[in-house]
């Protein structure tokens, strides 16, 4: 029998290989999303089997016809992470590869690793069943179970001198299958949760840029030092400096295409995305700057501040509209005002509408004079019996 330090030293390097074979799995998750599931269980399966090759292939002698491995370990966990498919691709491989060693312990071997693969099955539809979590305890009871497995199977096929021979087994499968089982479901645990994460952030990353995109207000992020980071397309419809922001050195721009009253250069400061960037919140003001088509366009814009949960400063964004049709409608509504009041002012007959309320809405001198005016006041917005 071999001397313990070196059992463990040997074990220690069976180990490596579940390193390994996590390795090849986070590969074939992170590059294999084009395959089809069918696909992706086969490579998993066939992964896992060369696993257990390998492990049987640096196996540990303990006794003479008496060796250990981490191939059970590969067995039970490959059902956890690769299916009923994947399983059985490499309980063959596995199995297949033990028969060709040959030696007394061929099928002692080949019943352990297939018994160890039926006990991740059985342990994979418990958790579908009662949806437990897949924690370390957990993993270590099921690494346990395999040792015992795999002992009495050894224990079934060779009873004579089997308490030695299972002692003999044992003492190195409990050093390493219950913590390997952990650490390697641990390990690929991880991989598979970083990659639904994954996958999540993705799913919610094109739902938010469907929604950034279809805004009916032209939005502009800049992160903290000024660089414009996002536009949406109502943005770089609108404005000239958003359409070129995104290669621009700030996300200010130039400072000469926002003007106020179409006159007046805003200070950079005053700008609300210069605002939103030193950590203040700007009210809706209305500007004018330079659109696609060269000419000014009047614009109402607002300014916010990004702010993390930790209260640092993160950047800014401001949100932008065309006005150009509001200010035009507000300038018809003003001209048919004028028509309406210098129509009623011509008319010889006094004239006045009330509203529904029966308050005064507008009337001319000859509905009240101007005298009356003076004494008593606007007499818009009063009712009939106010008035007289």
């Amino acid at each position: 029998m071999q001397a313990i330090g070196s059992t463990i030293l040997e074990l220690l390097q069976n180990v490596s290989l579940l390193v390994l074979v996590a390795a090849g799995y986070a590969t074939l998750k992170r590059h294999g999303d084009r395959l089809p599931p069918a696909f992706m269980a086969l490579a998993i399966g066939t992964l896992f089997g060369l696993g257990a090759v390998l492990s049987m292939t640096f196996r540990i002698s303990v006794m003479p016809g008496v060796s250990v491995d981490g191939r059970n370990i590969m067995a039970s966990l490959v059902a956890l992470f690769g299916g009923p498919v994947a399983t059985m691709v490499a309980l063959i491989i596995a199995a297949a590869y033990r028969l060709w060693l040959g030696d007394m312990g061929a099928v002692s071997g080949v019943v352990s690793v297939l018994a160890a693969g039926l006990v991740g099955l059985a342990f994979a539809d418990l958790r579908r069943r009662t949806m437990f979590p897949l924690s370390a305890l957990a993993l270590l009871g099921l690494g346990v179970v395999v040792v015992l497995v795999g002992a009495g199977a050894f224990a079934l096929f060779h009873p004579a001198g089997s308490q030695q021979s299972i002692v003999a087994v044992a003492v190195p499968l409990l050093l390493v299958t219950p913590l390997g089982t952990v650490l390697f479901g641990l390990a690929l645990q991880s991989e598979d949760e970083r990659r639904g994460l994954q996958v999540k952030l993705g799913e919610q990353g094109m739902l938010m840029e469907a929604i950034f995109r279809s805004i009916g207000k032209g939005i502009v992020v800049a992160d903290e030092h000024g660089k414009v980071v996002l536009t949406n397309p109502v943005a770089r419809a609108l404005s000239a400096t958003a359409a070129q922001a995104e290669s621009a050195e700030t996300g200010v721009g130039d400072q000469r295409a926002f003007r106020r009253d179409g006159v007046t250069v805003v200070p950079p400061q005053e700008l609300p995305m210069a605002q939103a960037l030193r950590g203040e919140e700007s009210d809706e003001v209305e500007l004018s700057f330079l659109g696609p088509d060269g000419k000014q366009r009047p614009v109402s814009v607002t300014g916010r501040p990004l702010i993390d949960a930790a209260g640092n400063r993160r950047g800014g964004v401001v949100a932008f509209r065309d006005v150009s049709r509001e200010l035009a409608l507000q300038e018809s509504l003003r001209r048919s005002e004028r028509l309406l009041r210098d129509a009623i002012d011509a008319m010889e007959s006094g004239f006045a509408l009330f509203d529904a309320d029966d308050k005064l809405i507008v009337c001319n001198a000859g509905f009240i004079d101007e005298g009356t005016r003076r004494t008593f006041g606007n007499p818009v917005g009063r009712t009939f019996e106010e008035i007289f």
